[in-house]
């Protein structure tokens, strides 16, 4: 595909997305902090998406790893074509291992390493996102988990090994929370999540990092351009995959 053809796209992917406007570039947004559920658009989506696709099908072995940086690399200098190609031969040639949405992942990986970690700013506002999602949702599948053990404890008289989960400092690209198995009595189980109750309502209190976000992919001319770009090659990643696979089994 020839640059002009690839500018052509990423200026439709532009205006499909609704950010050709005369926003003005910043830094840094500040969205008003609220309470309220903030949905993210289809782009912004995408980006967590990505942030979020830490790991590969468990078949791919140190070779295929390195075809993928390859792979990244040529995103990262702007080389699409060449991307794209090198990206369709991967998955003829891993095809055995890229099974359920192996492929997909593989391409959420290397999308995320080629182009958009390499954007810092917009890596960091996609993962606090991923983050704040991450420990609201654990958080909560550790209060049902310690409801369970509570009702256990109660009829049996007896403590109860649980898995305790602790949300911890939001770090860049790590896990929300961590988790240890330990042996509780009643009254501990009962303490353990009236603690754990108090942590999500602080989480659900703290503010929306989606709106964030949502105002930095559309306030900040390079992240609108680059958000458009990680859609763009998104798609072209996935479609080409979609047809090396169908073309396999046919």
């Amino acid at each position: 595909m020839t640059r002009s053809k690839w500018v052509g796209l990423l200026v439709l992917a532009l205006a499909t997305s609704g950010f050709v406007h005369a926003a003005r570039a910043q830094t840094t947004v500040k969205a008003p902090v609220s309470k309220a559920p903030v949905k993210l658009s289809a782009d912004g989506e995408l980006v967590v998406r990505i942030v979020s696709a830490r790991t590969l099908p468990s078949g791919l072995g140190p070779k295929a790893v390195a075809e993928l940086k390859s792979i990244a690399a040529k995103l990262e200098s702007g080389d699409r074509d060449g991307a794209l190609a090198a990206f369709r031969g991967f998955v003829k040639t891993n095809a055995k291992l890229l099974t359920g949405d192996g492929a997909s992942r593989a391409a959420l990986w290397t999308i995320r390493v080629g182009l958009l970690e390499p954007d810092v700013a917009l890596a960091a506002a996609a993962d606090k996102v991923r983050y704040a999602r991450e420990a609201e949702e654990q958080t909560k599948a550790a209060i049902a988990a310690l409801d369970a053990a509570t009702q256990k404890a109660e009829g049996s008289g007896t403590a109860v090994t649980v898995s305790v989960v602790s949300v911890v400092p939001y770090a860049k690209f790590q896990p929300a929370t961590k988790a240890t198995t330990s042996s509780m009595t009643l009254s501990e189980l009962k303490a353990r999540n009236a603690r754990l109750r108090a942590a999500l309502k602080e989480l659900q209190d703290a503010g929306a990092p989606e709106e964030e976000l949502q105002l930095f992919i559309k306030q900040t001319v390079h992240a609108g351009e680059q958000v458009a770009l990680i859609t763009l090659m998104s798609k072209a990643f996935h479609d080409a995959a979609k047809s090396v696979l169908a073309n396999i089994k046919a």
